[in-house]
């Protein structure tokens, strides 16, 4: 997700869901460790877990920020951005064979509140955007209602907005996974890949 959001070196950055860091340090790394990733999480032992993982990498420009960007409150305080990911809390269904035992608590309603939130996170993440932003929306999660109807849901209610097609950004070898939408879907693939889905927009303004 790294290289779809396709940060440059100088730019603010928002990874908005980013315990435990893997995903903000790759951002750091790609910016060439300039300009400023602002790594959020609601909790701060994670964050805690973030800020160590950047010291062990070396990685100087990532800043830790406790916040629930399901709150309108937290995320204005924020402040502006040239780019934000959102790789959202979701039931990690697409992960199941490396947790296997997590079937058992998995449910039709957890899918339900998973979407919710996810909403809630993009519609208070997106006003954080400048004009030519791009947002990253992904998930480890197999099902419509927390990917595909998420993205479609963005789109209708939130003008100026449009879908990228990844296919722009992503290597070339990664265009077996685009979906004729121009989202990064791994369901059915023959790499013996976990599932994860991406989407990418761009704010105009």
């Amino acid at each position: 997700v790294g290289l779809a959001v396709a940060p440059r070196p100088g730019e603010r950055v928002l990874d908005a869901c980013a315990a435990p860091g893997g995903k903000s340090i790759h951002l750091a790394e790609l910016m060439g460790d300039t300009g400023e990733v602002v790594a959020a999480d609601v909790r701060p032992d994670r964050l805690n877990l973030v800020a160590e993982n950047c010291r062990r990498m070396g990685i100087k420009c990532v800043q830790t920020a406790q916040a629930d960007l399901s709150q309108a409150a937290d995320a204005e305080r924020l402040g502006r951005f040239d780019r934000i990911l959102v790789d959202a809390p979701c039931s990690a269904l697409g992960i199941l064979r490396r947790h296997p035992e997590a079937k058992w608590h998995k449910t039709e309603g957890l899918i339900a509140r998973f979407s919710a939130t996810q909403h809630a996170i993009l519609d208070r993440v997106a006003s954080l955007l400048k004009p030519g932003g791009v947002l990253v929306y992904s998930t480890c999660s197999t099902e419509r209602e927390e990917n595909e109807d998420v993205v479609s849901e963005f789109l209708r209610t939130h003008r100026g907005w449009v879908a990228d097609d990844l296919r722009k950004v992503l290597p070339p070898a990664a265009a077996p996974l685009i979906t004729p939408q121009g989202y990064l879907s791994t369901a059915g693939n023959p790499f013996d890949m976990d599932h994860f889905f991406a989407a990418r927009f761009i704010y105009g303004g």
